[in-house]
């Protein structure tokens, strides 16, 4: 999700604005230390322009890399 941000020049605190989801937990998302809640992956999805599925896609890669 952090990559799908970065490339909308999407900063978290606008992504929090937009969704209403706090910004310290879009990081905790983002570095894969907790797990979005099925609802704040639809509203970070439609504020990112994007899929639920290609979020979760992403996440799931991002974990793999930190591996």
């Amino acid at each position: 999700m952090k990559i799908m941000r970065i490339t909308k020049r999407v900063s978290q605190w606008d992504l929090s604005q937009q969704t209403g989801i706090p910004n310290y937990r879009i990081s905790l998302i983002e570095n894969g230390r907790v797990k979005p809640k099925p609802e704040e992956l639809t509203l970070l999805a439609e504020a990112l322009g994007t899929t639920v599925e290609a979020i979760e896609d992403d996440n799931i890669d991002a974990r793999r890399n930190k591996s």
